[in-house]
Parts: structure tokens; C-alpha cells; sequence
């Protein structure tokens, strides 16, 4: 049987003091399995916290590398480890943090061929992701694998989290968004922005909801859904109820063969190669924010944000060649379209946006 050892009775004394801890619930904690989602602004502090309780095995699932735009949010890395790979990072500052606890890293995106393989050794998952492609493929995954799911996300000011658990009744994601939304219908940090501290405190909820159902204390967010609002700082507890009709609940899910992947190939873009070629005799417009622009651009190009593109027309003949960008993709694509109906013929939009032409220097 597996006992704590002095170590661990020393470092979680405030946890063994608990009368709904102690030392069998510590223990608990030592000996459960849980999968972390991403390393950004939610997954640093979920792993931070968590390991920091005493969850005795940690998986790590990240193939990003750190950025100088995610120090402002993602509290684990620093100025010396921009360019390197978020999850060795994360695993080695938790590994300090807590050496007592095994951390296992996969450098590796969650996908529709890996899932199976990648949490069906994992008693609980926990979702820090920042896209709605990863979110649905895990909640679809932790249906079919029954296992249960800790979700939190993030927008501006808002955040969300609830506890999808295994039981009979118990709603998960779909239930509660039943489709994904349209590409770009909902815009992601990188566009939208974030409020720094945000990232944290949603986490901190997520880290207390994976303890409590481990240790089966409180009452869980199982069918409810917390939303907070910083700016307010006003909290709402909304009840959830299983769909009948819910496609994952019902098995009703080719996990293999859904089409989660948004980020699909339109006939108007053009390649970083193909723009590098062609990059003298065309109009190069940034459709991003002014301060996006100010911290990196292509040479050459000329800033209209997407916001002021239908009242500041490039000047250009309706024939020039013009290709727009952005951060991805996604904003110029909305360029594309506003031009093209305001009788510009030749624009297309670069693909992968500038963070594609700055990995393909």
C-alpha cells in the first residue's frame, strides 16, 4: 500500500491539517494522474497549483514554443526562454518547484490520431487550451474515454470554467455549446487581447475543481457553469443539463473523422514563398491593430486596420495586385472579402499571416 514519506509529510503538512485532506485524501493526490492541456495562460498556473498539492504523476501536452507576447499572462517563463518549447520549460519549473512528483512531457499538439493514446492513462484532464478545434476534440475525447474533463476559458475580461464528470446525468462541453463556431466568428487572445491576471484566477478555479473531485470533497461544478467577470468582479453559478439529443453523449462522434480542424486552405492566399517572389509588385496591406504593426511588420507594408479597412480604401487602381495580412490568417481573410466587394480584383491574403513569414525567413 502506498504511504507518504517523510518528505511528503513535511511539505504537505497544511494540506494533512485538513480535516476533508488528511492524510488518506493527500495521498489520493499522490497516486491520481492528471493530463494538462496546454501551457499558456491557464496551463502555467493549473501546473504551478497542482503540482504544488501534490498530484503525484503530471502530464504535459504543448508542442508551442514561448513568445515574448505570452510573458505578459503565461507565469512560468521569462526573457531567457523565448524561442524554446513551452512544455520542456513548464516541466522543468514544476520539477524544482516540486521534486517529489513525476512530470511526463509531450511535445506534441493533441490531435484526432493521438488523443486515444495520450489520455487513456490519465484519470482526470484538465483543458487549458485557446482554440475551439483543441476544446471540442478533448471534451469529445474525455466522452469517449470516460474521463473527466476540468474546462476553463479565457476572453478579455470573461472567463468560464466547469467540471464535465463521468457520472449518468452529467452534461459535457457539447452539451453545453452543442456546435463549433464558425471560423472567425469568435476572435482568440491574440486578437481580442486578455487582461493579464485573468488567465490566473480562471486556473486557480480549475486547479480547485481538479483537487476536490480527486479528493471528492465540496461541491463540484459538475452541471454548473461558473462565469466571472473581472471587470465587475461579479460571479454567476448557472445549472447545466445533459442534452438528450447531444451527439457526444450519444456516441454520435467520429472522433477519427470530424472536421475540427479550422484552419482549412482558401483558394484567395498566397504562400509566404510565393509573396516573397512576387513582393515588389503588389500593395501589401497589414489589417492588424496600430500597436501590432508598431511591434512587427513586413517591410514595406502599409497598416489599415480591419476595423477602419471599409472607410480607408487603398488608393491603388481596382486591378493592382494587393495582398493583405495579419497575425494567422484569419482577420485577413475579412479583408479579402471587404475589398474584393468593393470592386478590387486582385487580392489575396497571405497565408499563415505574419507568424508563418517569420518562421519561413
Amino acid at each position: 500500500m502506498t504511504q507518504l514519506t517523510q518528505a511528503e509529510y513535511k511539505r504537505y503538512m497544511r494540506h494533512l491539517m485538513l480535516q476533508q485532506v488528511g492524510e488518506q485524501g493527500q495521498l489520493r493526490l499522490k497516486e491520481t494522474r492528471v493530463i494538462v492541456i496546454g501551457v499558456g495562460g491557464l496551463g502555467c498556473p493549473i501546473l504551478m497549483y497542482l503540482a504544488a498539492a501534490g498530484i503525484g504523476h503530471i502530464a504535459i501536452v504543448d508542442n508551442d514554443v514561448v513568445e515574448e507576447s505570452n510573458l505578459q499572462r503565461q507565469v512560468l517563463y521569462a526573457n531567457a526562454e523565448i524561442g524554446q518549447p513551452k512544455a520542456l520549460v513548464a516541466a522543468q519549473k514544476i520539477r524544482a518547484q516540486n521534486p517529489l512528483i513525476s512530470v511526463e512531457v509531450f511535445q506534441e499538439r493533441l490531435n484526432q490520431q493521438n488523443y486515444h493514446r495520450l489520455l487513456s492513462a490519465y484519470d482526470i484532464v484538465v483543458d487549458g487550451s485557446d482554440n475551439f478545434a483543441t476544446r471540442y476534440l478533448v471534451s469529445d475525447a474525455c466522452v469517449k474515454l470516460q474521463k473527466p474533463l476540468v474546462y476553463g476559458s479565457i476572453f478579455r475580461f470573461e472567463g468560464q470554467v466547469s467540471l464535465f464528470s463521468t457520472t449518468k446525468d452529467a452534461p459535457c462541453y457539447r452539451c453545453l455549446y452543442p456546435q463549433m463556431p464558425q471560423k472567425d466568428a469568435i476572435p482568440d487572445c491574440s486578437q481580442a487581447g486578455v487582461l493579464g491576471v485573468l488567465p490566473g484566477m480562471i486556473a486557480m478555479f480549475q486547479a480547485t475543481e481538479t483537487l476536490k473531485h480527486i479528493l471528492q470533497i465540496g461541491e463540484t461544478l459538475s452541471g454548473k457553469l461558473l462565469c466571472f467577470n473581472a471587470l465587475d468582479m461579479e460571479m454567476r453559478k448557472l445549472n447545466i443539463k445533459k442534452n438528450p439529443k447531444c451527439l457526444a453523449c450519444n456516441g454520435q462522434i467520429d472522433i477519427e473523422n470530424y472536421a475540427y480542424n479550422t484552419s482549412q486552405v482558401f483558394e484567395n492566399e498566397i504562400s509566404c514563398a510565393q509573396l516573397r517572389q512576387k513582393k515588389a509588385d503588389l500593395l501589401l496591406i497589414d489589417v492588424r491593430q496600430e500597436y501590432e504593426h508598431h511591434a512587427e511588420h513586413i517591410t514595406g507594408s502599409i497598416l489599415i486596420p480591419l476595423d477602419q479597412l471599409p472607410q480607408n480604401l487603398p488608393s491603388c487602381a481596382k486591378q493592382h495586385p494587393i495582398v493583405v495580412y495579419c497575425k494567422s490568417g484569419r482577420r485577413s481573410q475579412k479583408a479579402t472579402n471587404i475589398l474584393r466587394e468593393q470592386g478590387f480584383q486582385n487580392v489575396l491574403s497571405l497565408q499563415g499571416g505574419i507568424e508563418a513569414w517569420n518562421s519561413n525567413k
